[in-house]
This record gives C-alpha cells, sequence and structure tokens, in this order.
C-alpha cells in the first residue's frame, strides 16, 4: 500500500511539475534523456563485447594449446610445401589453427589488414567455428588448397558477385566466399576475421614461412588429447628436420574485453561523462531556480506544519519523476533506433538487462546529485517568507 501510495504521489507531483514549469521542466527532461541515453549505449557497448568474449570462450577450439615449433640451426629454414605433412595422421577430432597471420584484403582501405586463422583439420572433423551463414569448407578442400574463405561480418562489405557465387580479392589473390562466421544478430569476436585452409595461403604468405626458422600454431583435440596430437606432429616434423624442438605455450585463452576496452579508453565513456555531468549541471541550476520562485510555497508549507524531512522528500520525489521520465525517454529513443540501424559507427544500441538495472540506479544517483543542492537551499528557507506573499510564477 505505502508502495503504491509513493509511486502515485511521485506521478502527481511530476505532472504538477510540468504544468507548473513546462518550458524549464522540458529543457531539464531534454538534457537528463540525452545523457542517459549517451551513458546507457555505453553500457550496451561494453555488454555487447562482454557478451561476445563469452560467445567466443564458448566456441574456442576444444582444449586448445598453443605450440612453437622451432629449428635449432639458426641457417635452416621452413618450407610452406612440407608444412602440410606435418600435420598427417591427426586424429579425426583434431585440429591445427596458425593464427599468427595478417593479410589485406584488396578491396580494404590501403594498410589496412585482417586476423587469419588459417586451418587444417582431417577428415571427420568435429568442431568448427559457428557459421550464421553459408557453410564452412571440408577437409577434402584442406586437403586440395581450395580456394576458399570464410569471412566475419564486417568484410562482407569487400565481397562482389561472378556467376552466381561470392568472391573476395586478398593480397591479388582470388577466394570465393562461401560462408560467415560469427553469432546471429550479435557482434562478435570475429567479425573482422578471415578464415581459409592453411593449403591456400596467398603467395606472398607462403614466402613467409619459407623464411621462417618458427611455426606457432594451435593444438586442439574434442577429447583433450593434444599433448599425445602435438607428439605426433614433432614426430613428422623430425623425418624432415631432426634438429626441431616444440615449446607449449599453454592452454588458450581469450583476452580480457573490460580491459581492452580500458586500455583503448574508447570516446563514447568519455562522451558518457562530460555529457551526464554537464546534464547534471545543468539540472542543479534549473532546480535551484525552481527552488528560488517557490520561497512563497515552501514558507507556507512550513508555517502549516510540513518538517524538513517532508520538504526534502517532496524535492527528491520530484526529481526522481522527472529522471524516471527522462530514463524512460532515454530507453525508447535507443529501443527505436536500435530497431532501425544494428549499430552506428561500430557502437552498439541493443537494449540488454544491464541497460534497465544500471539505468535504474543511474536515476537513484542522478535524483541524489539534482536533489542535495536545492534541498539544502530549501530547508534554509523560514516560514516567514510566507508573509512576503507572491507565489511563484511559470517558467
Amino acid at each position: 500500500m505505502n508502495q503504491t501510495k509513493f509511486i502515485t504521489d511521485i506521478f502527481k507531483l511530476t505532472v504538477r511539475r510540468i504544468r507548473q514549469t513546462p518550458a524549464t521542466a522540458l529543457f531539464f527532461v531534454i538534457g537528463i534523456t540525452f545523457s542517459m541515453l549517451i551513458v546507457s549505449i555505453g553500457i550496451g557497448f561494453v555488454t555487447e563485447h562482454l557478451k561476445s568474449q563469452q560467445a567466443k570462450e564458448d566456441a574456442m577450439p576444444p582444449n586448445g594449446e598453443s605450440f612453437g615449433f622451432y629449428l635449432a640451426k639458426g641457417n635452416q629454414h621452413f618450407d610452406y610445401e612440407k608444412i602440410p605433412g606435418f600435420l598427417k595422421g591427426l586424429a579425426s577430432d583434431s585440429g591445427v589453427i596458425f593464427n599468427a597471420l595478417m593479410m589485406h584484403p584488396d578491396e580494404a582501405e590501403a594498410n589496412v589488414f585482417s586476423p587469419v586463422s588459417a586451418e587444417w583439420f582431417p577428415d571427420g572433423a568435429v568442431w568448427h567455428y559457428p557459421v550464421v551463414e553459408g557453410r564452412y569448407y571440408t577437409a577434402e578442400e584442406v586437403e586440395r588448397g581450395a580456394k576458399v574463405v570464410m569471412l566475419g561480418s564486417t568484410l562482407q562489405n569487400l565481397t562482389y558477385r561472378k556467376n552466381g557465387k561470392q568472391y573476395i580479392d586478398i593480397e591479388g589473390e582470388t577466394y570465393e566466399a562461401i560462408g560467415r562466421v560469427g553469432l546471429p544478430d550479435q557482434y562478435s569476436l570475429w567479425d573482422n576475421r578471415i578464415f581459409m585452409p592453411f593449403t591456400s595461403l596467398p603467395e606472398n604468405s607462403r614466402r613467409d614461412y619459407n623464411v621462417s626458422s618458427r611455426l606457432d600454431f594451435i593444438v586442439y583435440n574434442s577429447r583433450g588429447v593434444v599433448a599425445e596430437e602435438s607428439r605426433k606432429i614433432l614426430k613428422n616434423v623430425k623425418v624432415q628436420y631432426p634438429d626441431a624442438e616444440i615449446e607449449s605455450y599453454g592452454a588458450l585463452g581469450v583476452d580480457d574485453v573490460m580491459q581492452n576496452v580500458r586500455n583503448s579508453m574508447d570516446p563514447i565513456f568519455l562522451t558518457a561523462f562530460l555529457g551526464y555531468v554537464v546534464a547534471l549541471i545543468y539540472g542543479i541550476n534549473i532546480v535551484v531556480f525552481w527552488m528560488e520562485k517557490r520561497r512563497y510555497e515552501i514558507g507556507v508549507r512550513k508555517a502549516f506544519g510540513y518538517t524538513n524531512r517532508t520538504i526534502s522528500r517532496l524535492i527528491f520525489s520530484e526529481m526522481l519523476g522527472l529522471s524516471l521520465l527522462a530514463f524512460l525517454l532515454s530507453l525508447l529513443i535507443q529501443g527505436i533506433t536500435g530497431a532501425v540501424v544494428e549499430r552506428v559507427s561500430d557502437y552498439i544500441l541493443k537494449l540488454y538487462l544491464p541497460n534497465i538495472l544500471l539505468g535504474l540506479a543511474l536515476v537513484l544517483l542522478t535524483t541524489f546529485l539534482i536533489s542535495l543542492w536545492p534541498a539544502i537551499r530549501a530547508l534554509k528557507i523560514q516560514p516567514a517568507e510566507a508573509l512576503k506573499g507572491g507565489g511563484g510564477i511559470n517558467a
């Protein structure tokens, strides 16, 4: 019952404040709405990246472990054409990924490179990156070095159609884009990545392997026998390079998205902070202005027995109602905009539960900060103010 009365009082006080001071109330709500909107976009940005981090952890190569093979004799180099032979004999539920690769899609801007996952897996492979469109390349295509690729969603605009098929040019060579890796209706950490058979690397990347005395790659196995599989590879390597050695870098991990966000200092967070501070200052000034216009009203209330606590509660309730209205409007704007466009300048516009929960916490913080100084000023008003007459004006 008390909660219902509290909500009803807030609604009535909010409506009354808007009716009494429509112009300044409108400016107040608009300012707080857009500051909360920017903050909410920032919350969505972080939430989406945390979801993508969790999705990547869930879809990581099973029991993946990073290894490095190196030749003890510094004057020796691996031969790219021999590397697929090192991977023969692996179990059907195993695979290898060469990750330390960057390539330039020909249609991308100059000096823009995308990370590449170059894969090798045997027939009967049980694990692949998540596919949201098209199909994955097969073990047979990997074996023969077919010029096929999977792409992240942000690279789709670099493709072109020819004879009913999708193609992309990478490092001067043409590949058929047979599918898209990622998550349905969600940002993913693979969106800017290229996936291709290791046997179909462009000539530039092949030459890099031919002048290297070190091979870094990931070995995975769904049953957890990665150590056994790595020993098979080392045995195959030693047939061609007797002095080859192996080094384990440990189990796979996913980058800490929050740490990356903190390191990048994305402009959305600075914009959100500055916008919120400016809106707070603006809101406080408006409420102080209202208090000055309501000195007679407050004096009368005190003359009729209203305590300082009751006056403070009235001010807080009014500000809470206006802040809630601004919050709901910010969610509405974000929801409508997010329904029209999925992303604007890479910022996430979707609404998640944290947008609501953290938004409500922000409403309470905003209400407290905006109400504090005006409430202190209102408490200094004495009942004698009622003798001066007046009644305030609309503003």
